[in-house]
């Protein structure tokens, strides 16, 4: 009886914590709503446009499912409103290029979340210093396997690609560790 009340105690918290976890992004996703349309109201494009990326990523960041692969095309998208939303932090001190004109992988699953970590840390770490910023995403089919790069016109020395290639190997659980995994 004790161990039955126990179990039952223990899935009620998790059905609570469950609750809780799409209570919250519920809410944010509300008030960027609210922002979006009170800077639409106001005539502020940026502003709108900037909440709109936000609440597109946070929505892909926590949903829900067991979502392990998903459509590159949804891989894709989150990118782009990574993207968009650096680039309007950044304004002119950034150009970007997206080129994935190849139709061929549309169909193809992937791992989420395996693209936008790759293109944030080329803008925190290849990006950082620089005046004007160049960030290439590339994504095509070669040889019958996919091809997915990001390119920067920042520099790197011998001992950063030692330290990323040390952390690569770790058990850190990371955003470039869990993309290489």
């Amino acid at each position: 009886i004790e161990e039955n009340s126990q179990q039952t105690i223990r899935t009620q918290s998790a059905e609570l914590v469950q609750l809780q976890a799409w209570i919250n992004p519920h809410f944010l996703f509300d008030s960027l709503f609210s922002i979006s349309n009170m800077a639409r109201l106001e005539g502020n494009e940026e502003i709108t446009a900037f909440s709109e990326y936000l609440a597109s990523y946070y929505r892909y960041l926590t949903q829900t499912g067991g979502l392990e692969l998903v459509p590159i095309t949804d891989e894709l998208a989150h990118s782009r409103n990574y993207i968009e939303i650096q680039k309007i932090r950044f304004g002119s001190a950034i150009t970007t290029t997206i080129q994935d004109s190849n139709a061929s992988y549309q169909d193809l699953k992937v791992p989420r979340l395996i693209i936008q970590p790759l293109v944030e840390n080329a803008f925190y770490h290849g990006l950082a210093d620089i005046e004007h910023k160049l960030l290439k995403l590339t994504i095509e089919v070669k040889n019958h396997a996919l091809h997915i790069a990001v390119e920067n016109n920042g520099t790197i020395n011998h001992d950063t690609i030692a330290l990323i290639q040390k952390r690569l190997e770790s058990d850190n659980l990371s955003g470039l560790v869990n993309v290489y995994k």
